[in-house]
């Protein structure tokens, strides 16, 4: 009979919460194609980058006629670019409570302060720690794995799936 407390215990957790990563950034980035329109998105994001550069570079050059005329239009472009944002980020809410709630059915299973993933690097980023030493590493928790994986997991499914918000 299979033994489900050897699965989520260090190192078979690990990968045992990758495929679950890889899943929900899949469901997420395909909830994202359909609730929006990503093409809009990108657009209004290309229009918005290219006039605040040029609106910083006369702010430099302290060109205020240039300045005045930009500050004019800036509405025009700032008006599809945060109801762009405003639109994926409602979106966003769609899949974050069914990420929180796997994220708490497993950290049940498993134990939310648990190490169960090694890194090479002690780091301490804004939510991802490295604690203390651990086998050859730095030992990461649940939340911080989790976050890791579904970031790594998002950058990449969001690229094939094409809903990636940086500019191409």
């Amino acid at each position: 009979m299979f033994d489900l407390s050897s699965l989520l215990s260090y190192p078979l957790v690990t990968v045992f919460i990758m495929p679950i990563e890889a899943i929900a950034s899949f469901i997420a980035n395909f909830v994202i194609l359909k609730k929006t329109d990503v093409n809009q998105m990108r657009i209004a994001t290309r229009d918005y980058n290219a006039f605040m550069k040029e609106y910083r570079q006369a702010m430099r050059e302290r060109d205020q006629a240039k300045v005045d005329k930009l500050k004019k239009k800036m509405k025009s472009v700032q008006d599809p670019y945060t109801k762009a944002q405003k639109e994926r980020l409602r979106v966003s809410f769609s899949y974050l409570l069914p990420l929180t709630g796997i994220y708490y059915v497993l950290g049940y299973l498993i134990g939310f302060t648990k190490i169960i993933a090694v890194s090479p690097y002690n780091f301490n980023l804004l939510l991802i720690t490295a604690v203390q030493p651990f086998h050859s590493g730095f030992g990461l928790t649940l939340f911080s794995w989790y976050f890791l994986t579904y970031t790594v997991f998002n950058l990449v499914v969001s690229r094939i799936m094409g809903t990636s918000i940086t500019i191409q």
